[in-house]
Order: C-alpha cells, then sequence, then structure tokens
C-alpha cells in the first residue's frame, strides 16, 4: 500500500475522533478511527503506526492548550488500551504523573477527557485558517435562530431549527458562536448574545438537511454570510469563496 495515500493530518483526527468521543462518550479502536476517516475524507485506510506521530501531535497540542489527552481516547482493539506509545508520550509530557500505574493514567486521562465539554481551543489550533470563534455557547442561547438557508414564514423557520438540534447545538458549544467567514459576534458587538446560524457545508438539493456531523459537516455563520452564501443562482458560494468576497473589497 502506497503510505503517501494513507498519511493522515493531526486536523483530520481531530475532527473524526472529537466528534466520536463528543456523541458517544466512548473510546475508539484504531480500526475504526482508520475507517471513519476513510469516511469522512475519502481517501486510503491509514494504519495505526501512521497515525502515531499525528496522535503524538495532538497529545502534544492538549499540553499545550491545558486540555485533556485526547489520544487516551484511541485504544487498540485487542487489548482495549492505548497502544505503548501513548503511555511513552504521557510519561514525557507528565513527568509528575509517571509514577501511576498504566491502568491509573488511562482511567485518569480518559475521565479528564470525558468530563470536558469545551474542545474549542483544540478546534481552533486545528483550523486556523478560520475565524477565531467566541467562547463556548451557553446554554440560555436562543437555538431557534439557528435555521438552515432563507426561510419566508414562521412556520418555516421552527421546521428548519427542529433538525439536526443537538448538532447545531453541538457546533456552536465545539466553535462558538462568532461568524466563522467574517468574524461577526453579536454578543460582542451589540451585547446581544445568540445572533447566528448554522450553515450545511453540503446541503440536500432536494431541501431536505441530511444527518449533520457537527464538526466536519457544520459552521456557524452570521445572517448576513448565509444569505450570501445561498444568493447563487446555481448551487451555493462556498464559505472561502464569500470569505474572497470581503477580501476584494
Amino acid at each position: 500500500m502506497d503510505n503517501n495515500k494513507t498519511t493522515v493530518t493531526a486536523k483530520e483526527i481531530v475532527a473524526v475522533l472529537l466528534s466520536h468521543v463528543l456523541e458517544n462518550h466512548t473510546d475508539m479502536t484504531y480500526g475504526d478511527l482508520s475507517r471513519a476517516i476513510v469516511q469522512t475524507f475519502h481517501h486510503g485506510v491509514p494504519m495505526w503506526h501512521i497515525m502515531s506521530k499525528s496522535l503524538g501531535e495532538i497529545e502534544e497540542a492538549c499540553k499545550t492548550l491545558n486540555l485533556p489527552s485526547l489520544p487516551v481516547m484511541v485504544i487498540d482493539e485487542a487489548t482495549k488500551r492505548p497502544a505503548k506509545i501513548w503511555y511513552d508520550k504521557f510519561d514525557a509530557l507528565y513527568p509528575d504523573l509517571a509514577g501511576l500505574t498504566s491502568n491509573k493514567k488511562r482511567d485518569t486521562a480518559k475521565e479528564k477527557v470525558l468530563s470536558c465539554s469545551d474542545w474549542s481551543k483544540l478546534y481552533n489550533y486545528y483550523n486556523s485558517d478560520e475565524v477565531t470563534p467566541s467562547p463556548q455557547a451557553t446554554e440560555d442561547l436562543k437555538f431557534q435562530r439557528y435555521v438552515e438557508g432563507a426561510k419566508t414564514s414562521s412556520e418555516q423557520l421552527s421546521l428548519e431549527a427542529a433538525k439536526n438540534m443537538s448538532a447545531r447545538k453541538r457546533c456552536l458549544e465545539i466553535k462558538g458562536t462568532a461568524c466563522s467567514i467574517c468574524g461577526f459576534d453579536s454578543e460582542k458587538l451589540y451585547g446581544i448574545p445568540g445572533i447566528i446560524e448554522v450553515h450545511h457545508l453540503s446541503p440536500s438539493p432536494d431541501g431536505e438537511e441530511p444527518a449533520a456531523n457537527p464538526i466536519t459537516d457544520l459552521i456557524p455563520v452570521c445572517p448576513n454570510c448565509h444569505r450570501i452564501i445561498h444568493s447563487k443562482e446555481s448551487g451555493i458560494y462556498t464559505p472561502q469563496e464569500v470569505k474572497a468576497m470581503l477580501g476584494a473589497k
């Protein structure tokens, strides 16, 4: 197998692994992670030893950002434990915990991952080309404003807001409530939170919205940028195209 076709980046692993952990609250085998990466990013199946370098990079990023060790959630299918390389990296980064037993290291790290609800710093770290979003969305945000596309009646707005609500909410919790295209933040500018919408990057042409992965499929956008995205005569503009329009001005 050509290794060039199976190389995966830390950004791809974070997108797939973080989504799985947040939605399922459980770990993921190397095999399942490989298959999920193929399904999401459409390239060759990455072998575990090819992913290990990127997992080590993610471990260092988590340490730098003062976040729990996300890579602890990747386990060997036979042993149901992280690979030895994770323990070696953990000991190097956390020498004060090196004296713990292997089980204690794993259980402690895993508990911290599962109790962490704000991974926006890690998301931003691996998506530096996007506008850095505001802090984690709070529970009192008015989610009825998070709609897909321009609507003509309150009934349609309510219908759209009900679709994929959990995925939309999770998208905003992870990516924040600032527009990922222009950076508009209603709370910072007006003192009013929640003026934000969620855009599906690959909407269905028949108008029916498909199931959405909150990390790979959805982004927060302001009403203005969202309307521009959907203003194309045929199809939609990509977020990058709308950013280019703003840059041209």
